[in-house]
């Protein structure tokens, strides 16, 4: 027992150095296999055994742009995971307890339950359904940091055998008359299925969380303008969606109780109505009047305005219609 307590507290005062490090609880690891690419994104994902695949392929694709991986483990399984043949030289950070994924990011990303990730440039936090290996990881990175937002998100391809998001959201295709097509956009909302943070905006983001729900119900709402306003930013130029490197979003069922939901929306309504976005209306349909900003793939042209009508889309001195 002496000799277990010792080799507990020599690891616990080497935390940052690359060593298999069970806590004592038994429920987080820093892999001591894992190749290091001295990455500035980190990857996080809660995973279940019904995503091993998809969640494989994401891994292998966003180890060749460079980032770090972190699993978060919800359902007992991750001895299976491990075993896997990929996993402990991929994935850099583990922990396993049953959460739902915005407990698990209230509590690992942004209080540091188990470790510090402030030293990387963007939180990347993904529901385990969505497939990237078509997203050109390193041209999103590059697009999000162009962008001078601090909460990103890629937009949805609509057209693949994925499903379609929010209207915004989803690829904006239209190519406009002597500008082209929209690299990213500049918007009030990016949802909470895919979003990309900056660390600090990160911890922002989450004061709009009712701390112990399982429900991030409402949260996307807000968080734009929210964080906007505690960071002193453009309100219409927090948040970006990056059309050119699009990901598929697969179907999947609700991963928490309705109650829960209704909770975490009461929370918000009460406490960030100020803060809410103000592009979309009811059925989460663009509003008449409803402004973005488009950067185009020839980035000498600056930002062009888009004004979304009753008519149509206005876009600099273009107007085109949406019919």
């Amino acid at each position: 027992m002496l000799r277990c307590f010792f080799i507990r507290v020599f690891l616990l005062c080497l935390p940052c150095l690359p060593v298999l490090a069970w806590r004592d609880n038994g429920k987080s690891i820093l892999n001591a296999g894992f190749r290091s690419t001295n990455a500035k994104v980190l990857w996080f994902v809660p995973v279940g055994n019904a995503t091993m695949a998809l969640t494989a392929r994401n891994v292998a694709h966003l180890r060749q742009g460079a980032v770090d991986i972190f699993l978060a483990h919800y359902d007992g399984t991750a001895k299976l995971w491990r075993e896997q043949p990929w996993y402990n030289s991929s994935v850099k950070f583990s922990v396993e307890y049953k959460a739902a994924k915005v407990e698990f990011v209230h509590r690992e990303l942004v209080d540091g339950e188990n470790y510090n990730f402030d030293g990387y440039r963007w939180i990347w936090i993904s529901d385990d359904n969505i497939d990237i290996t078509g997203l050109n990881v390193k041209d999103y990175v590059r697009l999000a940091d162009n962008s001078g937002a601090v909460i990103v998100q890629p937009a949805v391809d609509d057209t693949d055998n994925g499903v379609s998001s929010h209207e915004m959201l989803n690829v904006f295709r239209i190519r406009l008359p002597g500008i082209g097509r929209c690299a990213y956009r500049l918007t009030d909302f990016v949802e909470v299925m895919s979003p990309m943070f900056r660390p600090s905006a990160l911890k922002i983001a989450y004061r709009t969380h009712l701390k112990g729900t399982a429900s991030d119900w409402g949260m996307d709402n807000v968080w734009c303008h929210y964080v906007a306003s505690q960071m002193a930013l453009p309100q219409d130029k927090a948040c970006a969606v990056v059309d050119a490197t699009p990901m598929v979003k697969i179907i999947h069922g609700q991963s928490y109780e309705f109650y829960e939901g209704l909770l975490a929306f009461r929370h918000v309504r009460r406490n960030f109505t100020a803060y809410e976005a103000r592009s979309m209306d009811t059925f989460m349909r663009r509003k008449p009047g409803h402004i973005e900003w488009c950067m185009p793939f020839n980035r000498s042209i600056g930002l062009v305005k888009l004004n979304f009508t009753t008519g149509g889309l206005m876009a600099g001195p273009a107007f085109i219609s949406m019919e």
